[in-house]
Parts: structure tokens; sequence; C-alpha cells
């Protein structure tokens, strides 16, 4: 299996979702890229206008989410911390998707109670409706 591995982090100051695969398009007064460090840790880095270059450790910048390397039946990029609409038992399910360390895999969760693992067999069942940051109202939160 060949897919891409892509990042994306959400920015709890600038209220917006940063992906690695953007890194050359200007959002708001910074260029974003993610990188290794030399410990092996991702890091996402960013130059302000003054071209200044920044590690945002510990800083705005949240729970950096990988992309699963599949996409929905409306052909969106499925990413760890979205959230999914998806057919189970003849009904409309809200799911997220999380990684699991211990089994090195990702999951689809119903309220944090029920996991499955997530291996693309039912990808083409699911849309992506919004994420656990931006849209945490859709699993009866309220944004920050």
């Amino acid at each position: 299996m060949n897919r891409q591995i892509k990042f994306r982090a959400w920015d709890s100051e600038a209220n917006i979702m940063i992906y690695s695969d953007h890194r050359t398009r200007k959002l708001y007064d910074a260029y974003y890229g993610f990188e290794m460090n030399e410990k092996g840790e991702l890091e996402c880095r960013w130059e302000g206008d003054f071209l200044e270059s920044h590690v945002l450790d510990g800083g705005t910048l949240d729970n950096i989410m990988q992309y699963t390397g599949l996409k929905d039946k409306n052909g969106v990029e499925i990413y760890e911390g979205d959230i999914v609409e998806y057919e189970l038992f003849g009904r409309e399910k809200k799911m997220t998707i999380e990684y699991n360390q211990e089994s090195a895999s990702f999951k689809y969760c119903i309220a944090d109670e029920i996991k499955f693992t997530f291996d693309g067999g039912n990808n083409e069942r699911m849309a992506v409706i919004g994420d656990i940051h931006e849209n945490p109202e859709l699993l009866g939160g309220q944004r920050d």
C-alpha cells in the first residue's frame, strides 16, 4: 500500500486548521511547515512577517493529527480528529477518528466507548462532516 504521509494541526489562537501540504500557502501572517527534529519528533515551524523562524513547542498548536490515507464517500481526505457520519445497523451515527497507540492503528469511535479498527473497508460509507476542533457541537460539545 502506498499512501501519503500528511499531518494537520489546530492553532487554537488563530482558530485555523494548518495542513502539512499547504505549507507554501499564506495563512494569516505566517507560513507553516511540518518537519522532523533531530530527536525524530514532528514539529510545526512557522515564519512570521519578519522571516524569523519559530518552533511551536507547547505554544498554540494543539493535537497534531495524521492523515489516514483514506478518503470518504465524497472524496474528502479522512484525518485523525475528524467527525464522520456513518450508517451502522440502519442508523446514521456520528463517530470520531482516533489513533490507537497500542495497536498502531486508526479507530472510529462512538462516544469514547465503542471503538472499531478503521482499516478502510467502510470508508466508502462514511462522510466527513467536521472535526473535533472546528465543530465540537456535532458531538454535543462547545467551541472554546
